[in-house]
């Protein structure tokens, strides 16, 4: 089973990819198989490809130096308009949230990349939130997005400086404010 995690507001918010760790890609060699270079060090090796799609591989193609370096989070608008998670949701706008590598729910024993995937996501919070407006944070499982939901919080992020300040639960609704 999968979670989802979907973040509201009554206006739009930025979409993209936070956190991550890029290495640049020094260069590509096209040769049998095609050779990924960085730091003047082969890094993998790819299929016999085209010119124009070694160009496109390097502009495009993105790598990290670990699994840690690879761990952020995605904001992005919904594909899918209508799952039920509007019943829970009062503002306007709606994004999905994807952490990358790592995960968004509370756990005890949370690993350090889970940690880093949590703390893009409350960076990105204090970013986008805007004095005197609410971001609403719904996180759910596949499947039970119109299920009644186990707790509403509310959470002011002018007081949170560490991520264990709070908790992400499933099928909880938290309303993000700054004061």
């Amino acid at each position: 089973m999968s979670t989802f995690h979907y973040i509201a507001s009554n206006y739009k918010l930025k979409t993209g990819y936070f956190g991550y760790e890029k290495v640049n890609i020094e260069s590509i060699r096209k040769n049998s198989p095609t050779s990924v270079i960085i730091n003047g060090k082969v890094e993998c090796q790819l299929g016999v490809m085209k010119d124009k799609d070694l160009e496109w591989l390097k502009d495009n193609m993105i790598v990290y130096d670990s699994e840690y370096g690879g761990a952020g989070i995605g904001v992005s608008e919904r594909i899918v308009e209508s799952i039920g998670v509007e019943q829970h949701i009062s503002k306007k706008y709606i994004y999905e949230v994807s952490p990358s590598w790592g995960h968004l729910l509370s756990f005890e024993d949370q690993d350090e990349i889970s940690k880093k995937c949590v703390e893009f996501f409350v960076k990105y919070l204090k970013d986008e939130i805007r004095l005197g407006e609410t971001i609403e944070f719904l996180t759910t499982w596949a499947g039970e997005e119109t299920m009644k939901l186990s707790t509403i919080i509310e959470v002011d992020l002018s007081r949170v400086n560490h991520i264990n300040e709070f908790e992400i639960q499933d099928r909880q609704l938290i309303r993000f404010t700054i004061k």
